[in-house]
């Protein structure tokens, strides 16, 4: 993102063009501007032109009398884009990851729905079932194809929007890695408290309406941001809570989970063994696999959830507001 992702470069080279400026330096260039669209105006050749021109140089000239946004304050917001950018890559590369495994799901799903579509034209043969029992569950395997070729076109949207975003090209075939799995360890260090302070002090909004206090000489306008400075000092605080109690509740589904997917191994490894020894139908087996199948990826998307959530937890004690 910092090196390729369009958005940051743009922004990087509007703040050097503008980091060595003043307030005043930025109020001599829209008096400059406003200069030039008089001159327009001058030599207008109809009054329409000239009202549209005089109208643009009065808006022009509000926005100078009332600025006090300098280079410092843009480069607080640039660096709060940048962030948010690399959070969203990090939920772009956890919604590509977790694509697969509903994936898995689907196409497990879709091999239940085409051994019971068997399962019925076979009953249908032997006259335990009708022609529209059978239309009936080819239909589910067909609805099912579907759903999965949307699921894959969903996925491949993902993976351009990311590639786009890290400055690939929109055919971009980079190697996209598994994420890595989360530290469980880690919970225990987390304590919003001790974090509190430092997440206030590094929130990019109290940053920026801080510095905004410095340029303001109006009482209503400092009053007015004095309350906006409070409000995202109580939004940062919220946001961390928020957060923490995120990464508990994804804690316990993932322990619930992988506590459903011992369960599933059990299942399945006793429909294995009867399988082998025709004790239970084919059917009656895709089911358990597809229990299990589901089961696992379960596990796996709630680690990427608590992951994704611990990572969200480090960026509020960083400074981006993640939740309110």
């Amino acid at each position: 993102i910092h090196e390729y992702n369009p958005t940051v470069l743009s922004n990087r080279s509007t703040y050097k063009d503008q980091k060595n400026k003043n307030l005043n330096d930025i109020y001599e260039d829209y008096m400059s501007d406003i200069d030039d669209i008089w001159d327009q105006a001058d030599n207008a050749d109809n009054d329409v032109t000239w009202a549209s021109l005089r109208y643009s140089a009065g808006l022009l000239t509000k926005l100078a009398d009332n600025n006090y946004e300098d280079a410092d304050m843009e480069k607080i917001q640039y660096d709060q884009q940048e962030a948010k950018l690399v959070y969203q890559a990090q939920e772009m590369m956890v919604s590509l990851q977790q694509s697969s495994y509903n994936l898995e799901n689907l196409q497990s799903a879709r091999n239940l729905l085409q051994s019971q579509y068997e399962a019925t034209a076979a009953r249908q043969a032997a006259g335990m079932a009708t022609q529209a029992d059978v239309l009936s569950a080819l239909k589910s395997v067909q609805d099912q194809d579907t759903a999965i070729l949307s699921a894959q076109k969903s996925a491949d949207n993902v993976h351009r929007s990311l590639c786009l975003m890290l400055g690939w090209a929109v055919d971009g075939q980079p190697e996209i890695r598994d994420v890595p799995e989360p530290d469980l360890n880690r919970i225990a260090s987390m304590n919003p408290d001790a974090d509190m302070d430092t997440a206030i002090a590094n929130n990019y909004d109290v940053k920026y309406f801080e510095k905004k206090a410095g340029n303001l000489t109006s009482q209503y306008l400092i009053d007015s941001n004095q309350a906006q400075i409070q409000d995202a000092k109580d939004k940062a605080a919220k946001s961390l809570r928020n957060q923490y109690n995120a990464v508990l509740t994804g804690r316990d589904s993932l322990n619930a989970a992988v506590m459903a997917l011992d369960v599933a191994s059990v299942n399945l490894n006793t429909a294995t063994a009867k399988r082998a020894v025709g004790e239970i139908t084919e059917l009656e087996y895709q089911n358990v696999l597809n229990s299990y199948i589901s089961a696992k990826n379960s596990v796996e998307t709630d680690k990427l959830q608590l992951l994704l959530a611990m990572e969200a937890y480090d960026w509020n004690v960083k400074g981006l507001t993640t939740s309110n």
